[in-house]
């Protein structure tokens, strides 16, 4: 069901994939025209700053691939399917005659993507009910724009679900899916394009679901939906006094975010602590932060064991060349450390070293996303040396590769990028027998489409056996905060976890996020992130004392320890 043949470009996408799917036949497509339903001149005045706000933010902020792009299906649609024209948008929006076109096709399910939602004598031509898409909270946020009411209540994460509508439960549709994606803050049409582009493969994956054992239960990967600060009204158009009031405030967060990034630029740095005690790290309090070169990001960390040795490998990122390479350096006894040596070093960008020995060899599995594949590196001389050995996985787009050795089985997690979509929304899951492979995709992939937790975070490990998997959470902004899941089912067949802990930033002052834990049996690491600033005065030191600038230079690593 489509409001026209004139359809937005991520619609078009999700047209070009149910063509495509072996498992479904696209029998029918039903054509209303919204050119008749009109709006009354009120609303239009009392939305009319919302319009223009749409407008201008649309070309501030527009972005490639723009999922609103129209895309004229006319004559695609028409020369590959039946088409059946309705007209009326009364309370029953289908003649009789129409409905009876409806049922001769004997359909499983109808996909309505059209406004407003489905009733009427449609709901009972199907065998599996009518699928809706919704954009936006069911409960919270009901009515009103898409995605509007979460930014104007400040709300970081947006949510997008399919929902079923039946006769039998024509007012209350039942929830089969469910995906959560963060909200820009500064934009309402950045807010829209990555959820839209990721949503076109929502109804697809249900009818995959559908198509495999007859029923769908999706809605139990993305738990915990997010409190928003409506009271459940309906809300619709923001009248202009609220646009003024939400205009005035996202001028202030734009402002604001612009002098921020001229005067400063974010820093990624890393950190490291003796191991505290059998419970899940809350928190990494008392810290011991790296230092590290001006110009120069750590990131990823991964703590190692070997030969009696506490080895940390990590991403070191070059704000000069635009990319990372794996960079090494050891946690000695006392508290010190050994000085950073670059590693490993290829073409394009490297980043998430996951260090891991197997059959007596040492084997890295950083991430080669920029390359196209996930890449496994065998070590020539540990911990310098490194040799490409093959890939597991070729022709993806997958972050943060993360491998796990559980039920005589190896489990590889990582973020695969769906078109449009962000790095950070989406877990898949691939098994194999050895690391020879083959590797086989998880049937119910992405076994986890929240952006609060998908991104793998470190090394999944045990605890009180269970075993628990660190998530990044990405909502309000990159790398915010850790998450703690413990996986409660994996098999070749099911996947589910549940979020049990978190690692907030809040361990350093001025931290801006944390995003990869990792531990040894002696230390545990982290990284951190913080503002750096663009420009140094050279002025500043001079002005201190001699001692004060002397604890000064210890602090940043650039003295040695010593009395003042």
């Amino acid at each position: 069901m489509l409001d026209g043949t004139v359809v937005p470009r991520w619609l078009s996408h999700q047209l070009s994939e149910l063509r495509e799917a072996t498992f479904v036949e696209l029998a029918l497509v039903i054509v209303t025209s919204a050119a008749t339903r009109h709006s009354s001149a009120r609303d239009r005045i009392r939305g009319l700053l919302f319009s223009l706000y749409q407008a201008a933010d649309y070309r501030a902020f527009w972005s490639s691939p723009d999922a609103f792009e129209l895309v004229d299906e006319t004559s695609r649609l028409r020369s590959e399917t039946p088409v059946l024209e309705v007209a009326t948008t009364s309370d029953e929006p289908f003649a009789e005659s129409e409905l009876e076109v409806v049922r001769s096709h004997h359909l499983d399910v109808v996909l309505w993507l059209s406004e407003p939602p489905p009733r009427g004598g449609i709901l009972r031509c199907s065998s599996h009910g009518v699928w809706t898409l919704r954009h936006g909270d069911p409960e919270d946020f009901r009515e009103g724009p898409p995605f509007f009411w979460e930014l104007f209540d400040g709300e970081t994460v947006s949510t997008t679900v399919v929902e079923v509508w039946s006769h039998h439960q024509d007012r209350q549709p039942k929830q089969i899916y469910s995906s959560r994606s963060a909200i820009h803050p500064q934009s309402l049409y950045l807010s829209r394009n990555s959820p839209y582009w990721k949503s076109a493969q929502f109804m697809l994956r249900c009818l995959k679901d559908l198509a495999a054992d007859g029923g769908v239960a999706r809605e139990s990967r993305s738990p915990d939906r997010p409190e928003g600060a409506s009271d459940g009204e309906p809300r619709g158009i923001p009248s202009n006094a609220q646009m003024f009031f939400f205009l005035t405030r996202l001028f202030a967060r734009g402002t604001r975010s612009r002098l921020r990034r001229l005067l400063y630029r974010e820093h990624w740095f890393l950190a490291y602590r003796e191991k505290r005690g059998p419970e899940l790290a809350a928190d990494m309090q008392d810290c011991t932060a790296v230092p590290a070169p001006r110009g120069l990001s750590g990131a990823d960390p991964f703590v190692v064991y070997e030969n009696g040795r506490h080895h940390v490998f990590f991403e070191e990122f070059s704000a000069q060349e635009a990319r990372g390479q794996i960079a090494h350096f050891e946690l000695l006894p006392g508290g010190s450390t050994t000085g950073r040596e670059t590693v490993l070093k290829r073409p394009y960008h490297l980043s998430y070293p996951f260090v891991f020995a197997r059959d007596g060899e040492m084997y890295m599995l950083p991430e080669t996303a920029s390359n196209r594949a996930i890449e496994l590196y065998r070590a020539e001389e540990f911990p310098t040396t490194w040799r490409l050995e093959r890939a597991l996985i070729s022709d993806v787009t997958a972050v943060d590769p993360t491998l796990l050795e559980h039920a005589e089985r190896l489990w590889l997690f990582a973020n695969v990028k769906e078109y449009g979509a962000p790095y950070s929304d989406e877990l898949c899951l691939f098994f194999a027998d050895s690391l020879d492979g083959p590797w086989t995709p998880h049937p119910e992939n992405p076994i986890v489409s929240d952006v609060r937790s998908a991104r793998p975070a470190g090394r999944i490990f045990e605890h009180d056996g269970a075993l628990i998997r660190p998530g990044q959470d990405s909502s309000g902004r990159y790398g915010r905060a850790v998450t703690l899941n413990r996986i409660d089912l994996l098999t070749v067949s099911g996947y589910r976890e549940t979020t049990v802990g978190r690692i907030e930033p809040s361990w350093r002052p001025r931290n801006l996020g944390t995003h990869t834990y990792n531990f040894d049996d002696l230390y545990e690491v982290v990284d951190g992130r913080e503002w750096e600033p663009r420009f140094r005065f050279p002025f500043s030191l001079a002005l201190r004392s001699k001692p004060a600038r002397r604890r000064h230079e210890q602090q940043v690593g650039r003295a040695p320890e010593g009395d003042l």
